[in-house]
């Protein structure tokens, strides 16, 4: 079994198929040894579970130079992790190192087979659909040497895997209702959750978190060497802006999700964001990683998590110091099975009433704009609402080394007095919404910046800039600084897919971890 070293990043699910729950992750790169990695590259804007009996498109080659690929004989090998999997394979990773070692009694035991022929001539769409819920691996490969029979595998021959992804099914999303939708901070929101397709005990975990902070920031997986069956943790630097979480997490006892039991945990305030990647690393068995905190961004987030029956009320506290805004919310439910799980997502909007606007208008759900709260330090004294905003850009700092945090600012752009203003930024390629952004730049040299502001009433104003970025001339430390450590003796749990605030980023992470190339 020999692997294609751009196979981690050539085969792509299209998370905008029907009936699909999706998720905005943050942005997340890769740097590897041969440094032909750049943002944007590991092409995972949006996280998904999909649902049965729809179709889902796989593109192959987007972004990936295919054109000197072997394509005789390709496969697409489809593998559904059994329901009640007694030994390995009970993840993907785990499926695609037995299936490099051989081990067919394992494999067959533990999930199911199929297999179709394909035509492969470089850049292309595929197209499968799950037809039951659970766990789903696809491999593309050449050499014409797997075939299938009543769900077993067999390898007869060598074999070159050009792509692996993995999805995950659900045949529905459950049931939330959300009371309030338009909160304020310190203000306990309830969620009403149904897992309709499961029975019996059911862990249920709802995680609450600032929307723009979190798909604004940045993680980098840094690989420093070549991609092969012996690669380790100790390979591995996940990179991040994101410093702590801030809010409130109650994990009840005995909560256990996709297998993973979780022990009794409350703690308020503070929590390394480090730990958290550490966790969910160490979970998909890939020990010795280590974190580098590379901004100063707090994310506002709690997180509550409890043992009940598949319907039941989830209450999850939001936190005093919280800033006002669209939070996302994540619900999961699951059972003892690697099939019986259910979740859905949505968003409230986080709003401070004592400013007298006592209507609360906009609700959650949506995607709409913030409530921007005067501090009574206006400037110009033109209180017209209907006034042209203007755009002014602050980047601090201006130059920047490489690999140094960069903050872009926009809180000079408008009278404070307007309701509502929208904040899109355009930097290098890459779009991103909100007051204020951060960034880190890997390559020296001028980076563009437009800011467009844009009011409640529709009045726009851009205005554009230049960063510039140098080369680091100091000696580099000896290793990546550590994050503090925390208060409280645990880490802030998120086994697998939605248990935590950083879902969308930490599943990222779990997915390019689990295509270590076998």
């Amino acid at each position: 079994m020999s692997v294609w070293d751009r196979s981690v990043l050539s085969l792509r699910t299209d998370s905008s198929a029907s009936g699909a729950v999706t998720v905005d992750n943050l942005v997340l790169d890769a740097q590897t040894p041969r440094g032909d990695v750049s943002s944007g590259d590991l092409n995972r804007p949006t996280l998904a579970v999909f649902q049965t009996g729809n179709e889902v498109t796989l593109s192959f080659g987007d972004g990936v130079d295919t054109s000197n690929i072997p394509t005789d004989d390709a496969q697409l090998l489809t593998a559904h992790l059994e329901e009640e999997a007694s030994a390995t394979p009970t993840t993907g990773r785990e499926l695609l190192s037995e299936l490099s070692n051989e081990n067919i009694d394992n494999l067959n035991q533990n999930a199911s087979f199929t297999d179709k022929r394909i035509t492969l001539s470089g850049d292309q769409e595929l197209t499968v659909t799950p037809d039951k819920p659970g766990h789903y691996v696809y491999v593309l490969a050449t050499g014409g040497n797997l075939s299938t029979s009543n769900g077993d595998l067999e390898i007869s021959g060598e074999t070159t895997v050009l792509g692996v992804e993995q999805l995950a099914a659900q045949d529905s999303p459950s049931d939330v209702t959300v009371s309030p939708t338009s909160p304020e901070p310190s203000d306990e929101v309830t969620f009403d959750v149904n897992a309709t397709e499961l029975e019996g005990d059911t862990s249920h975990a709802v995680a609450v978190y600032d929307k723009s902070t979190f798909t604004t920031s940045q993680m980098t997986v840094n690989i420093s060497e070549q991609l092969s069956t012996d690669l380790s943790g100790e390979n591995v630097t996940i990179k991040h802006e994101i410093k702590e979480f801030n809010g409130i997490q109650n994990i009840e006892d005995n909560v256990s999700v996709f297998n993973q039991r979780i022990g009794e945990q409350t703690g308020t305030g503070l929590t390394q964001f480090g730990d958290v990647v550490s966790f969910i690393a160490n979970e998909g068995n890939v020990d010795g990683i280590e974190t580098d905190v590379t901004g100063e961004t707090t994310l506002n987030a709690s997180t509550t998590a409890v043992k009940a029956s598949p319907e039941t009320a989830v209450t999850v506290e939001t936190y005093q110091n919280w800033t006002e805004g669209d939070y996302r919310w994540v619900h999961i439910a699951t059972g003892s099975s690697s099939d019986a799980f259910q979740v859905n997502t949505g968003t409230v909007t986080i709003e401070d009433y004592t400013s007298g606007d006592d209507d609360g208008g906009g609700g959650g759900g949506g995607d709409g704009g913030f409530v921007d709260e005067p501090d009574g330090d206006t400037s110009d004294g033109n209180e017209s609402e209907q006034q042209q905003p203007n755009a002014a850009i602050a980047i601090d700092p201006n130059p920047a080394t490489v690999n140094e945090t960069v903050t872009f600012s926009a809180t000079k752009s408008t009278d404070e007095t307007q309701d509502s203003v929208d904040y899109e930024w355009k930097i290098n390629n890459g779009t991103f919404e909100g007051k204020t952004v951060t960034r880190t730049f890997n390559e020296p040299g001028e980076y563009p910046v437009e800011l467009t502001v844009r009011t409640e009433a529709g009045e726009t104003d851009t205005a554009t800039a230049t960063l510039t970025v140098e080369k680091d001339t100091e000696t580099e430390p000896d290793g990546p600084d550590q994050p503090d450590e925390p208060e409280d003796d645990g880490g802030f749990p998120i086994p697998g897919f939605g248990v935590g605030v950083a879902i969308a980023a930490l599943l990222s992470v779990a997915l390019l971890l689990s295509r270590r190339q076998t």
